[in-house]
């Protein structure tokens, strides 16, 4: 090779070789740049300055090492490390990017920390093990993922299409645990469904609401603790306010089933019915008054009805109904010496809570009769 020129004795002085504006210096000894095998051979100190790209192909080395940072060697390329063992292997600092990372697949193994600019997670393979944190302040998207649960700061899970906040195994489409739910502007449900329990909620917000199996009312906190609850109240026909029971409606029907003797000379005398048919709310008292007294104020439908064996032709029987003590309505009838007689009266109530009502009866026969069983009764329903 030949270096004409006052350059190349320059060059041949400094014990560097001039190609071009290309200038490879060896510091010890000035190897041939190829060797007969035509393979690249390059001193361990080689350093190469040039002012324009350096270009190197067809490398059959099995490393290249840069300002001995940079290694490349078997096809992957190593930054802190001479040993890659990933197509780009980063090891002691972290790698900056202007535009974000763009990868078909990837697993995230260790840590992963995104700070500032949003995540997406496009396919269905992604898996995140570790200790992997997302701290960025824009948006983070995860589609189409196939494990069964993500929680996200060990608070939120998704698992079998089901969201849980505060615990990790949701069976509904939003299940909250150990806490309120807030809302400013409602909950809005084509259905709602107060699970009924028999304490009352742990701290609750005032204004909670629930439904006690104990009293089969829907009871409200007034306070935000545990202990001041009242029934929902309603105000009906602008009177005053009542109590709204989800099985409030009375439904109820007394009978005689043991004989009883009703003096003659029409003496009044109180019908001690002592069997129940049904009392959905527990209002009748069948051992001690023989009365019922209402739970809840309004207008109920009141029956009352008695029977005499053979009381006589043309006897006088009647029927009464009390009100608190004192007649509302009464029913009269005349007997026959041969047969059952009976007598019949209803009504419609106004009562308040706490109101009693209570069947009577009276004869005109020649002595003391007795009123058949089982057709002797009192009936009571509520009016919606």
């Amino acid at each position: 090779m030949t270096i004409p020129g006052k350059r190349a004795a320059r060059a041949a002085a400094s014990g560097r070789l001039l190609l071009g504006l290309l200038v490879i210096t060896a510091a010890t000894p000035a190897y041939a740049i190829m060797n007969g095998a035509g393979q690249d051979i390059f001193p361990a100190t080689a350093i190469f300055q040039s002012s324009v790209t350096v270009t190197y192909s067809n490398a059959v080395n099995a490393g290249v090492t840069i300002s001995s940072g940079l290694v490349v060697l078997n096809g992957n390329v190593g930054i802190g490390t001479a040993s890659p063992a990933a197509k780009l292997d980063v090891q002691g600092g972290n790698i900056n990017t202007q535009y974000g990372v763009s990868a078909a697949t990837g697993v995230f193994s260790s840590s992963l920390t995104v700070r500032g600019n949003p995540v997406a997670v496009l396919a269905d393979t992604q898996t995140f093990t570790g200790a992997n944190t997302f701290s960025s302040t824009a948006a983070f998207t995860a589609q189409n993922a196939s494990v069964a649960g993500v929680t996200i700061s060990s608070g939120l899970v998704v698992s079998n299409r089901n969201v849980g906040i505060g615990t990790a195994a949701p069976a509904y489409k939003l299940q909250v645990a150990g806490g309120n739910i807030k809302s400013n502007y409602g909950v809005i449900s084509t259905t709602v469904v107060y699970v009924p329990q028999a304490s009352t909620p742990t701290v609750p917000l005032m204004g909670t609401m629930y439904y006690s199996s104990n009293t089969n009312k829907i009871r409200v906190s007034t306070a935000a603790n545990d202990t001041s609850w009242v029934d929902l109240m309603v105000t009906v026909n602008g009177g005053s306010s009542l109590e709204l029971n989800l099985n409030a409606h009375t439904k109820m029907k007394a009978y005689l089933s043991t004989a009883q003797t009703i003096p003659n000379n029409l003496v009044v005398t109180k019908v001690q019915l002592n069997s129940e048919v049904y009392d959905n709310l527990n209002e009748f008292d069948s051992t001690t008054n023989y009365r019922w007294t209402a739970l809840y104020g309004g207008y109920y439908y009141v029956i009352g009805a008695v029977s005499y064996p053979a009381p006589g032709s043309g006897k006088i029987i009647q029927v009464m109904i009390y009100k608190n003590g004192a007649i509302v309505e009464r029913g009269d009838n005349t007997g026959s010496s041969g047969s059952y007689s009976s007598c019949l009266t209803s009504d419609i109530l106004l009562l308040a809570s706490g109101d009693y009502v209570e069947l009577y009866t009276a004869q005109g026969g020649t002595g003391d009769k007795s009123i058949a069983v089982t057709f002797t009764y009192m009936t009571i329903f509520r009016i919606p």
